[in-house]
């Protein structure tokens, strides 16, 4: 680390100089501003002026693969571009073009800016770091948390029609997923996107990465259980519905310990977690043996373990942020 000395001017003014190399290598002149801000452990940064953002733009040849399109598109808005085009040499056709449409709506802060015969031109609203990640983790948590009781209530109550309109839910969380991870991506490049998004440390950006999936995957989980519900005969054990809000319980403990970081909190959930597992229920004793039967209950209490796995791996990256 290079030491430099504090020097005194007016009386009651100190000063440091900056490093020249710095100072060329961020385009600085005399007369310009620069930021200082102070940390928590007492030491200071320094961030050279604002400079304008350059806006990043993608060209997307379409093909005639609606899943290969979908995932270039969402593979150039996580990466953070600002405008990206999908381009044509013939006509779009009708389903390409909808499905196009879908994908958009299913993205945050992008919309469609031009449309013609044989192109879409897509375009940012939202400016980088103006959502806290704070807010992006609540929003995905509450979502979840929503699909998670009223998913338990479905199947206590037998209900299909209600399990199907809680499905669709799950695109909202997915919204929210891929918009962390776009901004996340930007914070990695960006210190003052880091700051602007409630986040203190570069090595916090994978901390945050992997409890976004986490609880994305989570949400999955819960639509695959009542994707079996509707497939079976509607029926669910009492063993198999009490599992599963047993489940919701440490979900929700494990999720609200994400923002107060309680420490003693999240070692507590880490070793009562490792414990679950041999408390599932036994499916072959159930009333309902047939293979059928089984099978669907074997996969909900599966898909129940894996919840309670995220929720272990959430806890772990708490005490990561704590420290």
């Amino acid at each position: 680390m290079e030491q430099r000395k504090i020097q005194i001017t007016g009386g009651n003014s100190y000063i440091v100089s900056l490093p020249r190399e710095w100072v060329l290598a961020t385009g600085l002149s005399k007369g310009d501003y620069v930021g200082v801000e102070t940390n928590e452990d007492g030491s200071i940064s320094v961030y050279p002026k604002a400079k304008e953002r350059k806006k990043r733009r993608f060209v997307i040849e379409l093909t005639d693969s609606l899943t290969l399109n979908n995932r270039l598109l969402i593979s150039k808005y996580l990466e953070g571009y600002d405008v990206i085009e999908l381009v044509s040499s013939e006509r779009i056709q009708k389903d390409v073009r909808k499905e196009i449409i879908h994908t958009v709506q299913n993205l945050i802060g992008i919309e469609i800016f031009e449309e013609t015969s044989n192109k879409f031109v897509l375009s940012t609203l939202i400016d980088f770091g103006s959502i806290r990640i704070e807010k992006i983790l609540r929003r995905m948590i509450i979502l979840t948390s929503s699909i998670f009781s009223e998913s338990l209530q479905a199947l206590a109550e037998g209900n299909v029609e209600f399990a199907q309109e809680i499905i669709p839910r799950e695109d909202e969380v997915d919204k929210f997923y891929f918009h962390g991870i776009r901004e996340l991506a930007e914070a990695s490049r960006t210190p003052q996107i880091l700051k602007s998004m409630g986040i203190n440390r570069s090595t916090d950006i994978l901390s945050y990465l992997t409890i976004l999936k986490s609880i994305e995957r989570i949400s999955d989980y819960l639509i695959d259980i009542l994707g079996l519900f509707i497939e079976s005969d509607h029926r669910v054990p009492q063993e198999v519905s009490a599992f599963g809000e047993k489940c919701n319980v440490i979900f929700k403990d494990v999720t609200d310990n994400l923002f107060t970081k309680d420490l003693k909190k999240a070692n507590t959930f880490l070793d009562s977690l490792k414990d679950e597992e041999a408390n599932v229920p036994n499916i072959t004793k159930l009333e309902d043996t047939s293979m059928k039967g089984v099978t669907s209950y074997s996969k909900m209490v599966d898909y129940y373990l894996r919840i309670t796995r995220h929720c272990a791996n959430m806890s772990e990256l708490t005490i990561n942020l704590a420290v």
